[in-house]
C-alpha cells in the first residue's frame, strides 16, 4: 500500500517517475537478532513522484528464507557472523538468498539482488515478489543457469543490456550479457 510522504519544501514538477532501493532489514526473529547488519532480509522501498507530490511503499522480498522463517516465527539458517543453534543445514545459496542488496529494473520487473544468488523478480507496481529468477528461461539454455549466482551490482549500459558475473559452484566464473529486457544474449565460463 502506497501512503503519500508529508514533505518540508517542495519538489519540482519535473521530477516524475519512481526510485527504489534495497537494504537490509528484519534483523529480528522470536527472540533472536542477526549480528551483522547484511544478515538482514531485503527489503525494497519505492518511491513515486508525480506532480510534486510523493509516495512510498516498502516491502520484504519474499525469498523462500524469508517464508520459512516467517512461518516458523524464528531463523532457521546461520548467517556469515551469527551462528543459530540446530541451524537448517545449506545445501544451495539460494537456500539463504536474502535479496538484500541492490535492486534493478530489467524489462516490466524490479529484480532484487544479492552477491551469492539468484535474481528474485518483484513487481514494480506493487513492489510484489513474483518468482526466483531462471536467466536460462525462454532460451537455449533451458535450466542449465538455474541457480547460478547473479551479481548484486551488474554494469547496466545505456541501451539497458546487463553485464554481470557470478560464481559457479564449479568455482568458474560465470559472464552475463542479458539483453535490458532480461533475455540471455550469451553466458561464459572462465577459471
Amino acid at each position: 500500500l502506497s501512503q503519500p510522504l508529508i514533505l518540508q519544501g517542495k519538489i519540482p514538477t519535473d521530477i516524475q517517475g519512481d526510485f527504489y532501493r534495497n537494504g537490509p532489514a528484519g534483523h529480528e526473529r522470536g527472540d533472536m537478532r542477526y549480528l551483522h547488519l547484511f544478515e538482514g532480509d531485503g527489503m525494497v522501498q519505492g518511491f513515486h513522484f508525480e506532480n510534486g507530490q510523493l509516495t512510498h511503499q516498502a516491502k520484504f522480498v519474499k525469498t523462500s528464507k524469508f517464508i520459512k522463517e516467517q512461518k516458523a516465527n524464528t531463523f532457521l539458517y546461520s548467517g556469515p557472523d551469527s551462528r543459530i543453534d540446530n541451524a537448517l543445514p545449506v545445501s544451495h545459496p539460494d537456500m539463504v538468498n536474502t535479496a538484500n542488496t541492490n535492486v534493478i529494473g530489467v524489462g516490466d520487473e524490479l529484480w532484487a539482488l544479492w552477491e551469492a544468488g539468484s535474481a528474485t523478480a518483484l513487481d514494480p507496481c506493487t513492489l510484489d515478489t513474483k518468482h526466483t529468477v531462471n536467466l536460462g528461461q525462454n532460451s537455449h539454455y533451458g535450466d542449465k543457469l538455474k541457480g547460478l549466482a547473479f551479481s548484486a551490482h551488474p554494469k547496466i549500459e545505456a541501451s539497458g543490456d546487463l553485464w554481470n558475473f557470478g560464481l559457479a559452484p564449479s568455482g568458474h566464473i560465470a559472464l552475463f550479457h542479458l539483453s535490458a529486457a532480461g533475455k540471455v544474449n550469451n553466458v561464459d565460463r572462465k577459471s
